[in-house]
């Protein structure tokens, strides 16, 4: 995994916000499933989390419409902006759950390792926050600065619409909870930012 993703571009994150159209992968008669997918589902329980990511969005590109990759390129994506990365993250789990979801496969366990893999993001996004709280490091810091009210504003406004597509694109629905959790805890977080800069103030032009 460290080898290939050596040779893949820089990571850009924003794959799954663009609706995803067209039939599900299906493997021909004999065909084995691409190993890369099986590689990636091991970075991430190895905890290589950068490398997992940058494999999923190249197979992704690809057209790899793989289920086991949305949770591993969206944990990506928060790995590398923070809270700047909420608005994109929530609109990709919105279109995974409604527009794009019938593009992906496998069909036979597509609902099983959707929910799955968006569980586990869900969780490990809500620990990471929870853990740079408590540590009041540099990343804390960061996400403590004005110009993240913007970007959690508009990931909270798509709150309402993720949780009402649950039900039906997650059978299970063990999302649910962990999506709670996460938008409270930006709610919270907004709550305590500080407010934005004003706008600066206009020149008078010479009488």
């Amino acid at each position: 995994m460290a080898d290939l993703a050596q040779s893949l571009p820089p990571f850009d994150g924003t794959f799954l916000e663009q609706p995803l159209e067209g039939e599900p992968p299906r493997l021909a008669p004999g065909e084995e499933p691409d190993p890369r997918v099986e590689a990636v589902t091991e970075a991430v329980a190895s905890g290589d989390y950068a490398n997992a990511a940058r494999s999923a969005e190249a197979l992704l590109r690809e057209g790899q419409r793989d289920t086991r990759l949305v949770g591993a390129y969206l944990f990506g994506a928060f790995q590398e902006q923070g809270l700047l990365a909420m608005p994109g993250l929530f609109r990709s789990l919105l279109l995974v759950l409604t527009t794009s979801r019938a593009a992906f496969g496998p069909e036979a366990k597509r609902d099983i390792f959707l929910e799955s893999g968006l569980r586990w993001l869900l969780r490990s996004v809500n620990k990471h926050l929870a853990h740079n709280e408590k540590k009041q490091d540099a990343s804390w810091r960061r996400w403590c600065e004005a110009d993240n009210r913007a970007p959690i504003e508009e990931a909270l406004k798509l709150s309402e619409p993720i949780l009402a597509a649950m039900p039906s694109a997650l059978p299970k629905n063990g999302c649910e909870e962990p999506m709670r959790n996460l938008s409270h805890w930006l709610r919270r977080h907004l709550e305590a930012l500080p407010p934005p800069a004003p706008p600066p103030a206009l020149a008078l032009a010479p009488q």
